[in-house]
């Protein structure tokens, strides 16, 4: 991969070779799909500040064909699947029945949950094809033989192919997914860079009402006319938007990760310093990392405030800790299923204790950090969260 940033290296940088340009991005998506319509323009501003941002870093060859890739087909998204609400009105009148959503902090075992429970049979995850490319692109628009598991195995060929990050969180182009992938599909997620200090500045640059909207028809084309299963569902980002998840889904079950925040900030931090070298020559400042803390703070301050207040309804939330889950994985989840009113089947148990045992601890890779990498102290992100691991009774003491 690095050979191949040396070509842009080579003429005084990749912008040179590959230019980022929004409007010949949709230009060029009109004429492979061969349709105009991309539905609603709610997603326009945010694609265009995407581009613009983009073009004041400094990409490396590698990323800008990321970026052009990604874009092209989250592009062709969006026209194929408004095409096919045109031509099928009636996947908007789905059902989304009880899903259950699985968020918390990111790094605090939402994963492992997510992968543990879509091993029950009974349920549906998204998984990786199908969320990024909900509908299967025709061949006079794709090259012969390819198809869309080729598709996103293209997509995440620059993750794994960075060892650290592979061994921080595995993906697969039919592995579960995170509704970042829902989201982003259609250019329908673009989270904002953390520029103040202001949680609410933050949030209110994201448009959540669009982004659930997309998120809810997405789903409805993955379910129509199909075996009717109850969706798993996982993101850290639903945090942030509770109140929101409840107003698309109201029956939705809630699940609720917990960690000690020493362990799940600075493993955010450390996974997000390797992502960005995937990308860019730009170096990413502890600065700059250690405001990534400020929306996780933020959320759960949040979230304490609408569970104690009622804006969101506690009896659809159950809480799960990581230490519990890590070391009793499948004790803790019969205990979740009976919080969640669900059988906890033979099956289901006989296919957890397969998945454990074939996917043991460190399975793809070991890698370790500590808070003095981001020029932090463990009591400094304590003191900050004390108000979480107080109201949680998360247990902090060294391990």
């Amino acid at each position: 991969m690095n050979n191949l940033n040396f070509f842009g290296d080579a003429v005084g940088g990749a912008d040179a070779i590959i230019e980022l340009d929004s409007q010949k991005l949709i230009k060029t998506a009109i004429n492979k799909v061969k349709l105009d319509d991309f539905g609603d323009d709610n997603w326009c501003s945010k694609f265009q500040e995407k581009i613009n941002e983009l073009q004041s870093s400094n990409l490396h060859l590698t990323g800008r064909l990321y970026y052009i890739t990604f874009f092209l087909i989250a592009l062709r998204n969006r026209l194929l699947v408004t095409d096919r609400l045109k031509r099928c009105p009636a996947i908007l009148d789905e059902k989304i029945d009880r899903p259950i959503i699985i968020t918390g902090l990111p790094r605090t075992g939402t994963t492992y949950l997510f992968e543990l429970l879509s091993q029950d049979e009974r349920f549906h995850s998204p998984v990786a094809e199908e969320a990024l490319c909900p509908i299967e692109p025709s061949d006079n628009i794709v090259k012969e033989c390819i198809d869309r598991k080729t598709i996103i195995q293209t997509l995440q060929s620059i993750f794994l192919n960075h060892s650290q990050l592979k061994a921080m969180h595995y993906i697969h182009y039919n592995r579960p997914v995170e509704c970042y992938s829902i989201m982003e599909a259609a250019l329908n997620f673009q989270v904002p860079n953390v520029k103040s200090d202001s949680y609410e500045e933050w949030l209110q640059a994201i448009d959540a009402e669009n982004n659930y909207k997309w998120h809810k028809v997405i789903l409805s084309i993955l379910q129509f006319k199909k075996p009717n299963k109850r969706w798993i569902l996982k993101c850290p980002y639903h945090m942030n938007h509770l109140e929101q998840v409840f107003k698309k889904y109201p029956d939705a079950q809630v699940i609720h990760t917990h960690r000690n925040p020493i362990d799940s900030t600075i493993s955010l931090l450390h996974a997000s310093k390797k992502e960005n070298e995937l990308y860019t020559n730009d170096h990413i400042t502890n600065r700059e990392l250690q405001r990534l803390v400020i929306p996780l703070e933020g959320s759960q301050r949040k979230v304490i405030h609408q569970r104690k207040s009622g804006i969101i309804p506690e009896e659809n939330i159950s809480d799960v800790y990581f230490d519990d889950l890590v070391q009793n994985p499948i004790s803790t989840i019969e205990n979740l299923y009976e919080s969640l009113g669900i059988e906890f089947s033979a099956g289901f148990r006989n296919n957890l204790t397969t998945y454990i045992s074939e996917n043991p601890k460190n399975k793809h890779g070991n890698y370790s950090y500590t808070a003095s990498d981001f020029d932090l102290s463990n009591q400094q992100i304590l003191d900050r969260f004390q108000f979480y691991t107080d109201h949680y009774q998360i247990d902090v003491s060294p391990k």
